[in-house]
């Protein structure tokens, strides 16, 4: 057979079919018949071989790899058709003739049977190019006579019978898609010149046509004229001279569940752009297109390997889900578009990219034809530059948390709302040191800042803090700069105006009517640093120049004034009345938190719905990356997944250890809505207070700001735990063996005392104590939200005592140049705890003190270091029984005074009794040798974040006491 096809790519026929549109066609065919051949001649050697030498004939490669020989003859059955359906052999016949007749004279033998179309060159060259195939046949025969030779049930009988099955099928196959392809090629030389220019391919096959089975467009004109083809790979609909072509894989069928007259026989064809309510002559009719239809766009769709299918491809309607591409031409919105993806009934539907002719891009999630769920918009902005949104889409609108990268490098994360910035957000404009560099954190509305928001204005180096509206500073506010002005007042359409208070770097403070920041414009008081004030008509710039009209007055000799634990130096009765309450503050933070949680704020809390949107939460942060971090974080998503005990109606101590492991866990992660919450919290209070809002004026603020977020954040946790205390305690929760009942703490003083002394009384062993705890809204948030926000926290205390830590600094080096026996002198420590070594008393300290002091000393260095107070405290709870109940974690020098009294202690007998005129002087003599930079900072830090049920009984005894070493160490005058 080879013989024919080596002239044949040699000849001028072949080279004469360079216009051949479909030469490619042509080739595959001539180099399938060649591989062929050579597949079949070796065979053929073999079976000869064996035969002759009488070996078995079943261990033929012929026979033990049938489907190679198999899937070969399809390979050229599928070329044969191709060739066929574009009319390929009267193309070849016209245009070489002569070398089809020289061909004819050589394989005169192989076509006996088509001697009778001599002169015909077309169908010489297809029954030519079809020999092999009927062949298909005699190989049938062949296995099947072969099959009589071995019994039955023996596995070569088997063989050949399945073998010449194959055959069988492949014949019978073979002769239908060369059927198919030939009514194909009568279609394309019948059909308009337009439709076969349009979609003539070769591997294209006509199925159905309505002109053989009718079928009409439903509700059509009385004189319009519609076709409708069936394709392998396409649905067609022709009007006049026009003709829309859909893809299979994107087409729909179904039928109305109506039995009416009308609707029996109506066929229903969904596409991405257009629905055909198509109408059969008869029932029959109606059931052989829907078969039709329903297996073509199986078989296009098995084809595809991204589409998963179960069981057998020949199912009996497409699935409804499925995986396609597709080119808009007449949607409104994705007109011009390319889409590839997941569809449902005719609608984008599932993960997809969609690509615009403007070159916009979106990668993400579809819901019902619109951008919905997760997804990422990238639009081109001109020379090379892009604007990314990376966010959550409803019904084709920007709608959730989202983050987009501009083109000019301004960024924005944070909520969305229908299209528009809604809700919580951060925008941060321009690059650094560029013309409008700023940050901008808080609330919006409708695309404007609306609400509670801070403004860092790099450029300017100011900071507002305050309300907004309409993108304008509206409301109560605050304003801070680096060169230490500090302005609290209301503003006015980005202007302050109207009564308000200045603070100035040198403590200079005015009360008084605003017309802009620094502009002085009516009646006030001006109180200078050295206590005299000024009170009249004041108008001018602060920084330019004042005209005053006004009476001056003499501060008194011994100025009294006014000072609170954050406005020492402040002499002003408005500071802190005039900016934005810290209730007020990031509320949107923790409505979107809530609103996860399904609470809208108002009726019952749902905890069955809460519970259920942690899970959800949860499960999608679920990341099957293999990376050391992914699956730290996926083990970490798998024990959330496992539900506390959360509703039981009472609160023992296992029950809140439970929970608070939970929450130690969730707060670690934003993919749990209160993870998400800590993280938020965290960020609005570092940018609040880090860069130009570190300033000492503001720590007052920041206290309260502390405050509240945590009263808000425990209101979010008991969405999920509601068993805690619902006023935030404190309460006394015991273990389930105790005979204790869970008990409030009480309010008075006296009250307080009473319930010290009746607990002691109970508490009968050590073991007994350890079985209870204190429950407060503090003591469980404080220990996981002050280590994240400690460093802009203790920055504000530093910088607001600084002085006073610089000059207790200064004292405290000039007393470590001091020895141990002479600074113990000088401190006025009892001679009985110098612990001298017995051997030589007077010369050499004991390795014991040494011990003693030492590890004391390492404790309370631990001031600087330790971020969370709470866990200190437990260390006390063995040896003060006293206050056992009552331990929280708000005291960081707790470890340095047990180990200071055990060590003494252990010396001196267990008979000693302490008295604070011994103590006094040891606690001065650790805090010196401690050296603790900023030791002021840490004293008012703890002071700030003690609760209040801990200021009594020895704790707060021993918390005065480290306060008053504090002082006599800046007051005290130094030895020479």
């Amino acid at each position: 057979m080879t013989t024919l096809i080596r002239p044949l790519k040699k000849s001028s026929f072949y080279m004469s079919l360079d216009v051949f549109p479909y030469k490619s066609t042509l080739s595959n065919l001539l180099m399938a018949f060649t591989d062929l051949s050579k597949k079949v001649g070796s065979a053929s050697l073999e079976l000869t071989q064996i035969l002759r030498t009488g070996g078995e004939i079943t261990q033929a490669y012929i026979f033990t790899n049938y489907q190679d020989f198999s899937d070969e003859f399809k390979k050229y059955s599928q070329s044969f058709s191709d060739m066929l359906a574009v009319g390929g052999f009267e193309y070849c016949g016209k245009n070489g003739s002569s070398c089809l007749e020289k061909a004819e004279m050589t394989l005169a033998d192989l076509l006996e049977e088509g001697k009778g179309d001599k002169g015909n060159s077309s169908l010489l060259f297809r029954r030519i190019m079809q020999f092999p195939l009927k062949q298909l046949k005699e190989y049938s025969r062949l296995a099947n006579k072969l099959s009589l030779a071995y019994e039955n049930t023996s596995n070569e009988f088997n063989l050949l019978n399945k073998i010449s099955l194959c055959w069988d099928g492949l014949k019978y196959s073979s002769t239908m898609d060369h059927s198919i392809a030939d009514n194909t090629r009568a279609f394309w030389e019948g059909c308009s010149p337009k439709i076969a220019d349009t979609l003539k391919i070769p591997n294209r096959r006509l199925l159905k046509e309505s002109k053989a089975s009718p079928l009409a467009l439903q509700n059509a004109g009385r004189f319009s004229v519609h076709l409708f083809l069936l394709f392998n790979d396409l649905f067609v609909h022709v009007q006049y001279a026009s003709h829309q072509v859909y893809q299979l894989e994107t087409v729909w069928v179904e039928t109305p569940l109506s039995d009416t007259d009308q609707s029996q026989n109506l066929v229903v064809i969904t596409t991405p752009e257009d629905t055909l309510n198509l109408c059969a002559s008869t029932p029959a009719e109606k059931v052989e297109w829907l078969m039709s239809l329903n297996s073509s766009i199986n078989k296009v769709l098995s084809s595809q390997k991204s589409v998963a299918r179960r069981g057998s491809t020949e199912r009996l309607t497409p699935p409804v889900v499925r995986q396609a591409g597709h080119k808009f031409t007449k949607h409104g919105i994705y007109k011009d578009s390319t889409y590839n993806g997941y569809w449902m009934n005719g609608k984008i539907h599932g993960k997809g990219e969609l690509v615009w002719a403007d070159g916009r891009k979106y990668v993400g999630k579809f819901k019902n034809g619109f951008l919905h769920g997760p997804g990422v918009m990238t639009i081109p902005k001109g020379e090379g530059q892009e604007e990314i949104q990376d966010a959550n889409w409803k019904d084709g609108r920007l709608h959730g948390p989202t983050i987009i990268t501009y083109a000019n490098g301004d960024m924005y994360e944070g909520y969305f709302k229908e299209g528009q910035r809604s809700g919580h957000g951060i925008y941060r404009q321009g690059r650094h040191m560029a013309d409008t560099a700023s940050i901008y954190i808080g609330e919006w509305d409708k695309d404007t800042k609306h609400g509670y928001g801070v403004m860092d204005d790099i450029l300017r180096g100011e900071k507002y803090m305050g309300m907004w509206q309409d993108d304008c500073r509206h409301g109560n506010g605050i304003v801070v700069t680096l060169d230490g002005m500090y302005f609290e007042g209301n503003f006015i359409q980005n202007k302050m105006s109207g009564f308000g208070l200045m603070l100035t770097d040198d403590n200079s403070c005015f009360e008084g009517e605003f017309s802009g920041i620094t502009q002085l414009q009516g009646k006030g008081t001006l109180i200078l640093p050295n206590g005299d004030h000024i009170e009249g008509m004041f108008n001018g710039s602060w920084n330019e120049g004042l005209k005053i009209s006004g009476t001056f007055w003499k501060t008194k000799t011994s100025p009294s004034v006014e000072k609170s634990s954050h406005a020492h130096g402040i002499k002003s009765s408005v500071y802190g009345s005039l900016a934005v309450p810290p209730d007020n503050k990031w509320g949107d933070i923790f409505y979107h938190c809530n609103a996860t949680l399904g609470y809208s704020g108002e009726g019952k809390p749902d905890l069955t719905k809460a519970w259920e949107s942690v899970a959800v939460s949860v499960s999608a942060g679920r990341n099957p990356k293999s990376s050391n971090r992914s699956r730290l974080r996926g083990s970490l998503l798998e024990e959330l997944e496992v539900i506390p005990p959360h509703s039981t109606g009472k609160l023992t101590l296992e029950r809140y250890t439970q929970i608070s492991n939970y929450l130690k866990k969730a707060f670690e992660t934003p993919f749990h809505p209160l993870g998400k919450l800590m993280e938020d919290v965290v960020n609005v209070f570092r940018a609040t207070y880090i860069g130009i809002g570190a300033h000492p004026r503001l720590l007052h603020h920041a206290i309260e700001e502390i405050r509240s977020c945590v009263a808000k954040m425990y209101k979010t946790v008991r969405l999920l735990f509601p068993d805690l205390p619902p006023d935030g305690g404190p309460l006394q929760v015991f273990s389930e063996s105790s005979k204790h009942n869970t008990e409030p703490f009480p309010k008075s003083t006296e009250e307080v005392a009473k319930f010290f002394q009746r607990q002691v009384s109970e508490i009968s062993s050590p073991e007994e104590e350890e079985d209870c705890e204190v429950v407060s809204a503090a003591g469980l948030l404080h220990p996981l939200l002050l280590p994240k926000i400690y460093p802009a926290l203790f920055d504000l205390y530093a910088l607001y005592n600084d002085k006073e830590d610089e000059k207790c600094w200064e004292r405290i080096q000039r007393l470590t140049r001091q020895g141990d026996m002479a600074l113990m002198a000088y401190l006025g420590i009892d001679q009985k705890f110098w612990l001298l070594g017995e051997n030589d008393p007077l010369k050499k300290l004991s390795s014991l003190r040494e011990q003693c002091y030492a590890e004391a000393v390492d404790t309370l260095q631990q001031l600087s270091t330790a971020l969370a107070q709470q866990r200190k405290l437990k260390v006390l709870k063995k040896n003060f029984i006293e206050i056992q109940r009552h331990i929280s974690a708000d005291i960081r020098f707790s470890n340095m005074i047990f180990g200071l009294f055990q060590a003494v202690q252990n010396k001196l007998g267990e008979d000693f009794v302490w008295c604070m005129d011994d103590l006094f002087p040891i606690f001065q003599y650790i805090v010196v040798r401690a050296k603790i930079h900023h030791l002021g900072a840490e004293i008012h830090l703890v002071d700030d974040l003690m609760e209040s049920h801990l200021e009594y009984g020895e704790l707060g005894i021993m918390f005065t006491t480290l306060k008053a070493c504090y002082f006599q160490i800046q007051t005290e005058k130094m030895p020479s």
